[in-house]
């Protein structure tokens, strides 16, 4: 009787597509079956004696998933998530037989086979990812920017994770507004949306209109439930992380590592009342520095743990700008554009890693914008890594090394946290450039750790243990390729961030570490001295002259007076205001009118 039971939950299971109109037959009599032999307390013959074998599988397909989904939750998740993936694997295990034994094929009829091969496992892959939501969805966002890392046809069909994930009902977004903040949207809003503008994996966005002051707001409400999902996703990765340490089976990275830092980061993420705090302290701090990029300006009265208002900045996706502007614009122009838009963003995050030393760590195409004035703007402050002093001053040492192209940076890497196993030091100098600068003019960067073009030396390196904070260095730096993949552009972050890492050493009381770190116009003995003479002269003439007062100079590069007079006959008086932020008025008007007469 067990063996029938099971052939028929085999039969219903592995056919419930096809046979889909007698499953809900079976379902219906089986039903009424039941309820038959409760209102009469005797067995019903509704059915015929061979369908009877099929109330016990049916039972177990009905109601296991639904029981286990309530009960075990995390479990249920689990087998879901092979219920996907399984049928993935064996799809490409398949095409790999079929290539490997056919040894007529052509490469083109190989490289077409398997293009079909990637576009199904996208769609099967996007399936899964919008099946399962929760923190699936946030790592296929570090996936979907690396055209460097998958088939194109992945990277086209996860699109979607950057805002366009599942939407909170209507109803609800009325309800969480009056818990959260006791408002109605009637009497605090002219205007707001039905539909969010963009939905991601925590929350939605709706675009609003202030009664009050007739502002155009983006409001962003947390997703009922989304928190309890994302914590139970990472916890049964870290268990599976973990089992697999135990038992030996490592990839070449520290993974248990990287899980533990999200374990910590994404619950804060949660936290509106944090990323508030966050956005004035960024947005406070950027606003007094030369730096084109826009930020969102919150508005407080409207902020609680799950809600948040900002103001609204009218614009689109990097990624999606660009693309959209290529029929109409030149190659060569547009390559220019888009190189000073990463040049922007990559200055507004030199500010944040080695001035305030805290930085947006979610720099995906969803949270880059092109504003309408071509201006580059940041969104979505949730993410945002506090950087140790240590980590700070380790990672400043390093952009200078690598400017120099210093055989440093190989103890660096040590001392900033990363063990590499089997590799050597032309290797570490090699991975070094490609965890922690930008540069694509080296062949390694644009090869792909699963194509067969990847050299066999770098196929044995593997990074046993890497620290949290720089982990979150990388995966910024390896956003930020992907970006520059995708519109094929070469922008060298190091040589962006030099001048900000030495403002770091001269903070920190280390004018150089070696000469060959230094750029070989700017000899590093000779930078100290000019910073000596500099504040030499500010204190003759009474003006400030401590390392705070100058840390703006060093910053912009002026490290002399002839430097500063060049800059001051050069800039605008709202650029100028920036690199004498730390001067009152007075003393700033002073110093430009004695550095005009010299």
């Amino acid at each position: 009787m067990f063996i029938l039971h099971c052939a028929c939950f085999l039969v219903v299971y592995g056919n419930r597509r096809k046979c889909r109109r007698v499953y809900e037959t079976c379902e219906r009599l089986f039903v009424l079956e039941r309820l038959c032999a409760f209102a009469t307390n005797r067995e019903s013959r509704l059915l015929p004696v061979p369908t009877k074998h099929f109330e016990v599988p049916y039972c177990i397909f009905e109601f296991a998933p639904k029981f286990m989904k309530h009960v075990f939750p995390g479990c249920y998740r689990t087998c879901k998530f092979y219920h996907h993936l399984v049928p993935i694997f064996t799809g490409y295990f398949r095409t790999f037989l079929r290539v490997s034994a056919n040894k007529k094929l052509t490469n083109e009829q190989i490289e077409s086979i398997w293009n079909r091969r990637h576009s199904w496992g996208a769609q099967r892959t996007a399936t899964m990812v919008k099946d399962l939501s929760g923190f699936y969805i946030k790592v296929s966002q570090v996936f979907a920017t690396k055209p460097d890392l998958l088939p194109k046809q992945y990277v086209e069909a996860l699109n979607f994770v950057f805002e366009d994930c599942h939407e909170t009902q209507y109803w609800k977004v009325q309800k969480i507004l009056k818990h959260q903040l006791g408002i109605t949207l009637e009497t605090t809003f002219t205007e707001f949306t039905k539909r969010p503008i963009a939905s991601a994996t925590i929350a939605q966005v709706h675009l609003g209109r202030l009664r009050k002051s007739n502002e155009k707001v983006a409001v962003k409400i947390q997703h009922p439930g989304s928190s309890d999902l994302m914590i139970s996703d990472i916890r049964n990765m870290l268990y599976v992380s973990i089992f697999m340490d135990t038992v030996g089976f490592k990839p070449p990275f520290d993974h248990t590592g990287v899980l533990r830092e999200y374990a910590q980061q994404v619950p804060k993420e949660f936290d509106f009342i944090r990323e508030n705090d966050m956005l004035n302290s960024i947005g406070n701090y950027m606003s007094h520095v030369d730096c084109d990029i826009e930020m969102p300006i919150s508005q407080p009265y409207l902020c609680s743990r799950k809600v948040l208002a900002m103001s609204f900045i009218d614009g689109d996706r990097c990624d999606t700008m660009f693309a959209a502007a290529a029929p109409r614009v030149p190659t060569s122009d547009q390559q220019k554009i888009f190189s000073e838009f990463c040049t922007s963003l990559f200055s507004s995050y030199g500010y944040q890693l080695f001035g305030i030393g805290i930085f947006h760590s979610d720099p995906h195409p969803g949270n880059v914008f092109v504003t309408k004035s071509g201006a580059c703007a940041l969104l979505d402050f949730g993410q945002m890594k506090v950087l140790r002093d240590e980590i700070q001053l380790l990672f400043a040492r390093m952009i200078i090394a690598l400017k120099g192209n210093s055989s440093e940076c190989v103890k660096l890497m040590r001392q900033i946290g990363l063990k590499l196993d089997r590799s050597t030091t032309e290797i570490e100098m090699l991975i070094a450039y490609i965890l922690f600068d930008t540069r694509m003019d080296i062949k390694e960067a644009k090869i792909s750790p699963l194509t067969s073009e990847l050299p066999p030396e770098l196929r044995v390196v593997s990074l046993a243990e890497i620290d949290s904070d720089v982990f979150m260095l990388i995966r910024i730096i390896s956003m930020f390729r992907g970006i520059l993949t995708s519109q094929g552009v070469d922008v060298h972050a190091r040589s962006i961030w030099y001048s900000f890492a030495l403002a770091v050493l001269y903070r920190n009381g280390e004018y150089y570490l070696h000469s060959d770190h230094v750029d070989l116009s700017q000899n590093a003995n000779g930078i100290r001295e000019q910073m000596k003479e500099l504040s030499k002269w500010m204190q003759i003439h009474d003006l400030p002259h401590n390392r705070n007062a100058l840390l703006p100079f060093a910053v912009r590069g002026i490290f002399s007076t002839s430097e500063l007079r060049s800059v001051i006959l050069s800039e605008k008086q709202s650029n100028l205001a920036a690199i004498f932020r730390n001067f009152s008025e007075s003393d700033m008007k002073r110093c430009i009118s004695m550095v005009d007469v010299m």
